[in-house]
């Protein structure tokens, strides 16, 4: 098939094989380059918030994982009294399908379900950076699952699960190259 191998071929069948694929956490006989639904829309999502007790700065952070569309992306934005800034970023998810970000965006799991880092690097968009990281001070909580048919009632048009937890934030934020340090105090 026009220069493809047998061995290519089956490798784009079967893999690729990803670190994930070490650990015990299948759910279908796949790799964990694959999931199991064929729908387009199929997605995995981050999104996380910090604020300022009195209100001065916040931060968000939001990435998504889109398999069947082979694109990973995201936003980092921080707002400040009337103003918001955001930074989005995309990229191909076969060039890197392992890596958790795109462009200046990072999210990093450090301890799972315990301390997470987000992080945007300066970057020549907009004059904003911050890295900050979550720790938790509750367990994650499940919201009851969401299922939604169209309007005829034979097609899903929305099955989601979603779960929150509340933590603490540490790390910084910089807006004009103005730092501003964050706590868990403030």
């Amino acid at each position: 098939m026009y220069g493809v191998s047998a061995e290519q071929l089956q490798a784009n069948v079967d893999g690729p094989v990803l670190a994930a694929d070490e650990w015990f956490g299948h759910q279908i006989v796949e790799t964990h380059a694959y999931v199991a639904e064929s729908d387009r829309s199929w997605t995995e999502k981050v999104c996380a918030m910090a604020g300022a007790r009195d209100g001065s700065i916040a931060v968000g952070f939001g990435v998504g994982k889109y398999t069947n569309r082979g694109v990973f992306d995201g936003y980092g934005a921080v707002s400040r009294g009337t103003q918001q800034w955001t930074v989005r970023a995309s990229r191909r998810l076969a060039d890197a399908p392992e890596l958790l970000g795109a462009g200046p965006l990072t999210y990093e799991i450090v301890e799972p379900l315990h301390v997470i880092r987000f992080a945007l690097a300066p970057n020549d968009v907009l004059p904003i950076s911050f890295d900050w990281t979550f720790s938790a001070v509750a367990p994650p909580v499940v919201e009851r699952r969401d299922r939604s048919r169209a309007r005829g009632g034979y097609r899903m048009d929305t099955r989601l699960l979603r779960y929150h937890q509340t933590g603490l934030a540490t790390g910084w934020v910089e807006v004009d190259g103005v730092r501003t340090e964050i706590d868990r105090q403030t």
